[in-house]
């Protein structure tokens, strides 16, 4: 399993939030237009922020596993469970949930930050 993880880590940058939307690893860029809210969910001790798609668009899979998982299984357990497949989780990420959410807020233009009831994040 460390191993596992430790190729997850040598790969380099998982997440990259810029101007131009949310990269994550292996998959497309998500443009900014593409996201209509950023929702900060907490499940138990995990805490992830989950980009909600505007009507139209699908969000690709960002799962960080440590076993091997079938795409298709991966995403039928994250979107449920997170509300979405895009999920940067802090603890699998080398920043603070603080830090992502400053990067969205920064480059997402007026892209709104909300918490699981739909109130404004303040962080």
């Amino acid at each position: 399993m460390l191993v596992r993880h430790l190729r997850w880590r040598r790969r380099g940058c998982l997440v990259r939030i810029d101007e131009v939307g949310i990269t994550v690893t292996g998959a497309r860029t998500v443009g900014w237009d593409e996201i209509c809210e950023v929702r900060e969910v907490r499940r138990g001790y995990w805490e992830g922020l989950v980009p909600i798609a505007r009507e139209g668009f699908e969000l690709p899979l960002f799962e960080v596993v440590l076993f091997w998982v079938r795409p298709s299984a991966a995403a039928a357990h994250t979107a449920p469970r997170w509300g979405g497949p895009l999920v940067p989780l802090p603890a699998k990420l080398d920043a603070s949930m603080t830090r992502i959410v400053d990067a969205v807020r920064r480059f997402g233009p007026g892209l709104p930050v909300l918490d699981e009831q739909r109130q404004t994040v303040v962080s």
